[in-house]
């Protein structure tokens, strides 16, 4: 639960481009704040951010959702993080720990820039899932299509583990060699629709 002003706390790795981008997101899918942070001296490195964020709101509480996004020079989603909020005229702010600051997916294979050949990507990896909704796997190309897909119901982890493994295929047809974004993705549970966690690494594909 948040007033504006309220600072963000993050930890990230700017996009190819350098830039990483912050949107506040509202009930009805409106964006109420959208910024294209600059830390373009600080690209290929992980860095502590405390970008400050200003909303203006027409009803007394509305719920939102807290996204940060890096992108590719094919503009193609690197990474996504969010995290729902209650945004209020006044109050105040009630902030939580994060019940996890790890990589949502992990990817054991294949690795970054593998090749691969034969119409199919298998995929290893771990998941800690931000809702019940199935893990989307996605092979992008470098125009924004997607040569392959496939879905995977992970359950959340049990005992000691912080996440629980997986197995998928991917099938895919191309005619010709792709350098390819496999990205790994869940979509929201609540009100507000799209994407609320993803992660990528890039791979070739051939026929």
């Amino acid at each position: 639960m948040v007033t504006s002003p309220f600072t963000l706390g993050a930890l990230v790795m700017p996009g190819r481009d350098g830039y990483v981008w912050l949107r506040l997101v509202g009930e009805d899918n409106r964006i109420i704040v959208e910024q294209k942070l600059d830390y373009r001296q600080y690209k290929d490195r992980s860095l502590r951010i405390a970008p400050l964020v200003n909303f203006s709101i027409s009803s007394a509480v509305e719920t939102a959702r807290l996204e940060l996004s890096t992108k590719d020079e094919y503009n193609r989603l690197i990474a996504l993080s969010s995290v729902d909020l209650l945004l209020m005229l006044v109050g105040e702010d009630e902030i939580y720990p994060p019940d996890t600051i790890q990589e949502r997916y992990l990817v054991r294979f294949p690795k970054p820039d593998y090749t691969i050949s034969g119409g199919n990507v298998p995929v290893i990896g771990l998941a800690n899932p931000v809702n019940s909704n199935p893990v989307i796997l996605e092979l992008i190309d470098t125009q924004g299509n997607i040569v392959g897909s496939t879905q995977v119901q992970v359950p959340p982890p049990t005992g000691d583990l912080s996440h629980t493994p997986f197995e998928a295929v991917i099938p895919y047809k191309i005619s010709q060699s792709k350098q390819v974004r496999l990205t790994l993705r869940q979509e929201s549970a609540g009100r507000i629709p799209g994407t609320v966690a993803l992660s990528s690494l890039t791979i070739t594909l051939e026929p």
